[in-house]
């Protein structure tokens, strides 16, 4: 077994390696000061899990892959070295500032003036770099300081026992099979999985990346910059996301075997190509439904399948096809088609295109989708909900679709109209101010049936006032415009004691209008803006509380270098409904070391209890989830004190 020193030295070799595949260093400073107490004290700190990639006949590299134990290597290789090891990318200060308290053994992350004034304090790096040479000055340095030379011995033991953990063994299991055939990409996930039960289980695509980044190192990084790309066009798509993308394209298939089988000239040119064919995808989406941004773009697994789609085409699609794919991707959104049983239906999918790869590929989806769900109709109760859910983002698409028009210009909305800058607001029949005055909670008067998009000139004039007044006015001078945008027209119902009845009757208007939308989009003849796609968004600016309190929670968490979550993530609810979960980290603040939570504001009970079902702890107010990251994730507590 090799020693901690030595692993390190290998790192430094590059013989151990520790590639771009990574997740990236998770650790934060409570587990650092518990991991060294461990070491100091001698107890078990785990083995290490490695894999020969390079024997496994799957890549033209070769190469030792660590998949288990990169938080330790890493936080070793910062504090004795003092710099952080040749692939790190992360925040150096979680282990940085280190300090053993010597004269009696702790470990701790003091301030400058907790240093400053008390001696006994060493830092770690520092004891680490002098070595057995410099223990007895240090053990004069800390009596002196402390007036008591009778330290002197105690301090030598205590330092010698730091330095002995450099010459501790280190356990490593290699992944591999005594005897037949070499282990496959599947083989070596499940052995994983079944040493690391306790954590998070390791996906096939960390170990696809880990493959492709032997032959082709700057993958991850490449993937990295392509998702930043996306997130300055208000897109949010996770690095896992587009690699499962770039093997659709590049082989067809829902799972990870045969990727790194392609050279690296492959892997890169099927890289870009896969990233061509999505923004044609996602062009054509915004252009068509107006979903061209993080709050609204929803099925995002969908985009697989039309780019697998793109791929298999021999001729460019024409503007009916584009419209009956789009048609696909809607229903696949609207009814969770990837949530859930995603990867099996995921299969279906690719399957039921390359068998149809000659004829009618969008045919062949439809009769797959229409196979498990019949043809479903959106029903009003389907708009009895508060804006983030999916229909928020179906009732945001039918400004585009519909040809919905602003209530004060009569101008159509839409990015052609409005041009590339053009805004829109949010607005609220019943508006919030008001409607709060009176003692609504937030999930109603956020309700579906109360919201309507309008230019902000408009959403400005009406300002606080009540519909019976501003909404007779606009049907004075434009009715068709009000009707555009599904307003009931018994004047009866926009007096403010009627307002539950409005929002019935509004949900019923919205979802006949749904399903006429789709129905024509499927059929071909929906109408559109123009023959072309210009590739311009409506820049949509929403004055939204929720929302702005979301974003400025995910600034916070950007300035603690914390992962910033993801907004209006999906899960499985009742009965096969989705749910909606306003801000959500599926796989911890912490990957590996902390379960999946979400934030959900204003949500009813049954969110709640599909936020219990798929093992999220969730938060009902941003103070307590701070809370929750400051005391369990950050120590802050344990720092102060």
């Amino acid at each position: 077994m090799p020693t901690i020193q030595k692993v390190i030295d290998e790192i430094a070799d590059r013989k151990l390696n520790l590639p771009a595949f990574q997740r990236g260093y998770v650790w934060k400073r409570p587990a650092v000061l518990r991991f060294f107490e461990s070491l100091y004290h001698g107890y078990p700190v785990g083995s290490l899990l490695v894999w020969d990639a390079g024997s496994n006949g799957s890549s033209a590299g070769s190469g030792t892959l660590l998949l288990d134990g990169q938080q330790r290597l890493t936080t070793l290789y910062g504090v004795i070295k003092g710099e952080p090891p040749p692939f790190f990318r992360d925040d150096a200060a979680v282990f940085t500032g280190l300090y053993f308290r010597v004269d009696e053994p702790a470990f701790s992350f003091p301030s400058e003036r907790q240093i400053a004034q008390r001696p006994e304090l060493l830092s770690v790096t520092e004891i680490m770099q002098g070595g057995v040479n410099r223990v007895v000055e240090l053990a004069r340095q800390v009596a002196v300081g402390l007036g008591d030379d009778s330290l002197i011995t105690p301090c030598m033991i205590h330092l010698n026992q730091l330095l002995a953990l450099l010459g501790r063994n280190m356990h490593v299991e290699s992944v591999e099979r005594v005897g037949g055939p070499a282990l496959s990409l599947e083989d070596v996930v499940d052995i994983f999985n079944r040493v690391n039960s306790g954590g998070t289980k390791l996906g096939t695509g960390d170990l696809a990346l880990a493959e492709i980044s032997i032959d082709w190192p700057e993958a991850r990084e490449e993937i990295r910059k392509q998702c930043r790309k996306w997130i300055e066009s208000r897109r949010e798509f996770s690095e896992d996301w587009l690699l499962m993308a770039m093997n659709v394209v590049m082989t067809g298939e829902d799972r990870f075997n045969s990727l790194a089988d392609h050279s690296p000239q492959d892997l890169q040119e099927g890289f870009r190509h896969t990233v061509r064919l999505l923004d044609q995808v996602l062009t054509r989406v915004a252009d068509r439904t107006g979903l061209d941004h993080t709050g609204v773009l929803i099925g995002h697994r969908a985009f697989y399948v039309m780019a697998r789609y793109l791929q298999l085409r021999k001729t460019a699609p024409s503007l009916t096809e584009w419209d009956r794919l789009i048609h696909w991707y809607l229903q696949s959104a609207i009814w969770g088609r990837y949530i859930g049983a995603s990867r099996a239906n995921l299969a279906k999918d690719l399957t039921a295109l390359h068998d149809a790869r000659d004829s009618d590929m969008v045919g062949a989806l439809m009769r797959e989708f229409r196979s498990a769900y019949g043809s479903p109709r959106v029903q009003a109760d389907h708009f009895d909900a508060k804006k983030n859910s999916r229909f928020y983002a179906i009732l945001y698409a039918l400004v585009r679709m519909a040809q919905a028009r602003d209530w004060g210009s009569g101008t159509v909305l839409s990015k052609h109209q409005l041009g590339a800058g053009g805004q829109l607001d949010l607005h609220h029949v019943f508006p919030q101010a008001r409607m709060k005055k009176l003692g609504l909670k937030a999930d109603r008067i956020n309700n579906l049936g109360n919201l309507s998009f309008l230019t902000a000139t408009t959403n400005r004039q009406i300002g606080t006032r009540l519909p019976a007044a501003y909404l007779r006015e606009y049907r004075g001078k434009d009715a068709d415009a009000l009707w555009s945008q599904c307003i009931p027209g018994d004047e009866r119902l926009w007096d403010v004691d009627r307002y539950e009845d409005f929002l019935a009757a509004r949900r019923k208007l919205l979802a006949k209008q749904v399903n006429q939308v789709l129905g024509e989009l499927e059929r071909g003849d929906l109408q559109r803006d123009e023959d072309q796609p210009t590739g311009e968004t409506v820049v949509a600016f929403f004055e939204d509380a929720e929302r702005r309190q979301l974003d400025e929670l995910r600034m916070w968490m950007s300035d603690r270098r914390l992962p910033i979550g993801e907004i209006l993530h999906e899960a499985a609810g009742a009965e096969g409904d989705v749910c909606t979960f306003d801000l959500a980290w599926p796989d911890g603040v912490q990957t590996e070391l902390s379960q999946p939570v979400a934030v959900l504001l204003d949500e009813p009970a049954e969110v709640h209890e599909a936020a219990n079902n798929a093992g999220f702890r969730f938060f009902t107010s941003i103070d307590e989830f701070k809370h929750y990251v400051e005391t369990e994730i950050l120590g802050e507590a344990a720092d102060a004190a």
